[in-house]
């Protein structure tokens, strides 16, 4: 879309365009219904806008330079985000939905006990300093904890199921696997 940044898009609908390295400027208080779900603004710069009660559900938002403040977007869901490279070091993901989300390389502070309904499933966190974090509990099938330095009781997290979850540069802090769904399982030291 070369040309978006010369349409005016007050009261239209944007859901599910491709804005992507474009010069698009587009304010996301002024849209139709305040929705940018599944849209790719990967590269265009949005460091301006303001997405206070915007559902940015399923948006690429990698390269943007935006300031996301998880608890003002709508419904506190980033479901199917993609925040790769975002600056959320100062962000607060307390009740947030992260299913499915990618955070990987955003320096965000992540506690796994407080994100809405303890579910990390399909969440890319890889590089993230999550060495402190409780996982007791916490959905992590399919999430991304490479290079995290979480430390991992396979005993303790939900339903203690680790199908597909990579947990490269992870600490194992008890390795009994007993009664753990392990099927895709990347270990620390595999």
């Amino acid at each position: 879309m070369n040309s978006s940044n010369q349409i005016d898009f007050t009261g239209q609908s944007v859901v599910e365009k491709d804005f992507r390295n474009s010069s698009a400027k587009i304010d996301p208080q002024k849209v139709l219904k305040k929705q940018l779900m599944m849209c790719n603004f990967e590269n265009v710069d949005m460091s301006w806008a303001d997405f206070t009660d915007v559902d940015i559900s399923c948006c690429n938002l990698k390269g943007t330079n935006a300031k996301i403040d998880p608890q003002k977007i709508r419904d506190k869901n980033l479901c199917t985000t993609n925040l790769e490279g975002l600056d959320l070091s100062e962000a607060c993901f307390e009740k947030v939905v992260l299913i499915n989300a990618n955070l990987k390389g955003t320096n965000a502070y992540i506690n796994p006990q407080t994100v809405y309904e303890k579910n990390l499933f399909e969440t890319n966190l890889e590089g993230l300093d999550l060495s402190n974090s409780d996982f007791t509990g916490v959905h992590i099938v399919r999430a991304n904890l490479k290079n995290t330095g979480a430390k991992i009781d396979p005993q303790l997290v939900l339903d203690k199921d680790l199908t597909h979850t990579n947990l490269e540069g992870c600490i194992l802090i008890n390795t009994d696997f007993t009664g753990v769904k392990t099927h895709g399982l990347k270990l620390p030291c595999s």
